[in-house]
């Protein structure tokens, strides 16, 4: 799974708007579309970390 696909449904587990956190972060809304094909840079995925308070790491699982 892609760290775009966790955040996504990290945020449809604990009920948020996508909306809103498009709007506050200021991230393409169709960002948050998990069949849309643009993904979050770097900046906006740190940005969208700061919005929902953790640490990025929790949407990444190292393949070992």
């Amino acid at each position: 799974m892609t760290i775009k696909y966790n955040v996504i449904k990290y945020i449809n587990e604990h009920q948020l708007s996508k909306e809103r956190i498009s709007i506050d972060t200021k991230v393409d809304k169709e960002k948050f579309n998990k069949n849309s094909r643009k993904n979050f840079t770097a900046e906006e995925f740190l940005r969208i970390c700061a919005y929902l308070e953790v640490e990025p790491e929790i949407f990444y699982k190292k393949k070992l």
